[in-house]
């Protein structure tokens, strides 16, 4: 039987290794799958179809009719043609008619650019999301791994705790100890129980959030290395930040498809000029079994129609567009600015703490070591032990925290940039190419 569970668990280990899930493969799965991610990549695809409609400008097009079928008249003609009655009869007819834009003022250029405008402005939203859930990821990711390594640390004090707790036994028992060692140490174990409750609480919950995420249980979790490759000072993180913040640019081809837009609207107030080419067949005309056929070469036709002052109204309308869409391109660049300034604040807090929490650590556990050996030898009470303990556990706690707090905000800074991908060499998207 105990042969049985060691194989049992050995196998479950050997699984478990198998399913070693390291972040950037986490993040790759999730850029499959995600459905913010489907939804931009379908924008990103059905922006080239739109460059593509509105190039068909620049090309003949060709407009072909045809019909036939069964007719009734009564007017002067069929009157006198057939005594005063009326005919019915079957009629026939097709035309067919070749168009080619010669000037439109500009409509058809300017729609090809607002559409390549649209074009860029998807490329750039399919990256900034990707960098969005890639963030998303990392920080349940990392949330996971915090919460087990408290639940590792609880789970040792426990152990301390537990451990002390039988010197104290023996002491009572061979009458060196007093019925308050009991109950404080009793106390103590009681606390850390709790502690472990709580800390496998936040555990389960840290993976709860994660499996919502992600959509899988995670497994074998690995700490990501720590980014490196960020500005050295404050005043170089804004900068840094904006020249490679893919929302900051799709906000700027908004304004570009803005200015477009305003383009397309005034070319209504221009005429438009085709040349035009065709040809067509009628029979049974007006009731009159003649056959009638007229071909048009080389036709020069102007249209220009006048609307009230609509157009006119129409400019003014997407020029003040225009200028919305310039000033939420200076919005999202001071937001941009101002969340690389906080993940920077937060990152250089965080790598201040760090060694000295180190060191907090460090001294906490010697003392606590010092403590244990004097308690052995009577030189140190119950409580200060305990004391000892309890330091060097919040010591161990805080350290743990600030690391991980280091390291989220350092992945949160480089996701400001657009990098984040990149730092944790995850091949992007397709879609999130700038177009040619």
């Amino acid at each position: 039987m105990n042969r049985s569970l060691m194989f049992v668990f050995m196998m479950t280990a050997f699984s478990s290794t198998l399913h070693a899930e390291p972040l950037p493969q986490v993040i790759e799965g999730l850029l499959q799958s995600s459905p913010d991610i489907l939804i931009e990549s379908a924008n990103r695809k059905a922006s080239n179809f739109g460059v593509e409609q509105a190039k068909a400008g620049y090309f003949p097009q060709i407009n072909v009719s045809a019909g036939a079928g069964r007719e009734y008249l009564k007017d002067l003609a069929t009157r006198d043609a057939f005594n005063g009655s009326g005919k019915s009869y079957n009629r026939q007819d097709a035309e067919v008619q070749l168009v080619q834009m010669l000037f439109d003022g500009n409509g058809v250029s300017s729609e090809v650019a607002r559409q390549r405008a649209r074009q860029l402005g998807a490329a750039h939203r399919l990256a900034s999301t990707s960098e969005d859930i890639a963030l998303k990821t990392t920080e349940a990711y990392l949330d996971v791994l915090l919460a087990e390594e408290m639940l590792k640390l609880t789970k040792a004090n426990l152990a301390a705790h537990e451990s002390t707790a039988e010197q104290v036994k023996l002491r009572t028992a061979g009458g060196f100890g007093r019925k308050s060692d009991d109950e404080q140490i009793n106390a103590r174990v009681a606390l850390a129980k709790a502690n472990l409750g709580a800390a496998q609480s936040a555990f389960n919950e840290a993976k709860i959030a994660y499996i919502r995420f992600v959509g899988t249980e995670p497994q074998n979790l690995t700490l990501p290395e720590q980014p490196t490759a960020i500005p050295q000072t404050a005043a170089e993180v804004g900068d840094w930040a904006v020249a490679n913040n893919r929302a900051l640019q799709a906000a700027k081809a908004d304004v570009l498809g803005a200015q477009a837009q305003l383009g397309v609207a005034q070319s209504q107030m221009y005429p438009r000029i085709n040349l035009e080419a065709g040809a067509s067949y009628s029979n049974a005309l007006d009731g009159i079994s003649v056959e009638e056929t007229t071909r048009a070469y080389g036709m020069l036709r102007v249209h220009y129609s006048f609307k009230s002052g609509a157009d006119k109204q129409r400019v003014a309308e997407t020029t003040e567009l225009s200028y919305a869409a310039q000033e939420l391109a200076r919005r999202v660049e001071r937001q941009v600015r101002q969340n690389a300034s906080l993940s920077w604040n937060a990152m250089t807090i965080a790598s201040e703490r760090v060694p000295e929490l180190v060191k907090y650590a460090e001294s906490s556990k010697l003392a606590r070591d010092e403590y244990s050996k004097q308690f052995s030898l009577g030189q140190r009470s119950l409580l200060d032990l305990l004391d000892g303990e309890n330091e060097y556990f919040t010591a161990s706690r805080d350290l743990a925290s600030g690391k991980m707090d280091e390291l989220r905000a350092r992945f949160r800074l480089m996701a400001d940039a657009n990098l984040l991908l990149k730092t944790l060499s995850v091949e992007p998207l397709a879609g999130s190419n700038l177009p040619e």
